[in-house]
């Protein structure tokens, strides 16, 4: 279940991101450089005001897992997702594996919130399955996940 809802987010993320930049480089020649400064000041307002202040993705992730408080508020999931689609949208050359294993990262925290009985050792499992299902999404091979998660 955790995967599954992982892997779904990276590819509506993904798709909503190869879209908008098929759309991009189908318009005429200045549209791209004016979307990657128009997205780099979007990203910024974003993680300003909705991603709580920093853009970090997988250092959330290792933090999670090695930290017994969690770190991770899943609060902020849906402005770093946002922050990722207007970066990565715009043009940026970085890629949705940061924001694969947050996501995966989020959910898995999310659900330990709301299942309380869940043990410690029971969500860091969770936590690695999860940031895995978002590697194994973004490159669409399952192995992926499988020689990350280890």
């Amino acid at each position: 279940m955790v995967g599954v809802s992982t892997g779904l987010v990276v590819l509506v993320l993904e798709h909503l991101v190869e879209d908008v930049l098929h759309e991009i480089f189908e318009a005429p020649v200045w549209v791209p450089a004016v979307a990657v400064v128009a997205g780099a000041l979007a990203t910024a307002i974003l993680v300003q005001f909705l991603a709580g202040g920093t853009s970090s993705s997988t250092e959330v992730y290792v933090e999670e897992f090695h930290e017994d408080d969690s770190a991770l508020d899943p609060t902020h999931a849906p402005g770093r997702l946002a922050a990722a689609f207007t970066t990565l949208g715009s043009g940026a050359p970085l890629g949705l594996e940061g924001p694969a294993v947050y996501t995966g990262s989020a959910v898995a925290t999310l659900l330990r919130r709301r299942v309380p009985a869940l043990a410690a050792e029971a969500h860091t499992v969770l936590l690695v399955a999860a940031a895995a299902a978002g590697i194994a999404a973004v490159f669409k091979a399952p192995a992926a996940g499988a020689i990350f998660a280890p």
